[in-house]
């Protein structure tokens, strides 16, 4: 997808555009699969879909979704909360699926669709912390804090960058 469809530091459809390819690539091969893994598959990526119309309808229209021309991209106020808790909603309803899923090309394509999008959470973060920091950024001491944090989810990863790292950077 190209860059017109995210605001830096705001996860709009780039990063659920990436999901929708890679979940549309499990679908290669698609006429090998049986009718209902097919429409699985077509249900998963209906989840991100709607996510995609509800914040950015003209990047919903590159994927075939009609009847979105009288909406415009989202810029009402929260629009970066908004987005990420409609995404990790549509990842947690993937997640819920990918629980119950015993075909093994439609667990793919899911898997890969939830890792997609966690990795440019990721990346929007790193991006965040870039443009606040400015010219003093420091990618190696990022990277160090991110993986010295563990495991944390999302959100206070997040805090952690923001009150924590970004903070010491100020004070020095």
């Amino acid at each position: 997808m190209t860059a017109s469809f995210r605001l830096r530091s705001v996860p709009l459809s780039g990063s659920i555009a990436a999901a929708l390819i890679v979940a549309f690539a499990g679908l290669a091969g698609a006429d090998q699969k049986p009718a209902s893994a097919l429409a699985r598959s077509n249900e998963n990526a209906q989840v991100l879909i709607a996510v995609l119309a509800r914040f950015s309808p003209e990047g919903a229209g590159q994927f075939g979704v009609s009847g979105l021309d009288e909406q415009i991209f989202d810029l009402k106020p929260g629009l970066a909360e908004r987005s990420v808790q409609a995404t990790e909603e549509a990842v947690n309803v993937l997640k819920g699926r990918l629980a119950s899923e015993k075909d093994p090309v439609v667990r793919q394509a899911r898997e890969e669709a939830t890792r997609v999008l966690r990795y440019s959470r990721l990346m929007e973060l790193r991006a965040d912390a870039e443009r606040i920091a400015g010219s003093g950024f420091d990618r190696a001491k990022y990277h160090d804090f991110i993986l010295a944090q563990g495991l944390l989810p999302p959100a206070l990863l997040r805090k952690a960058v923001m009150e924590e790292f970004l903070a010491r950077r100020k004070a020095s």
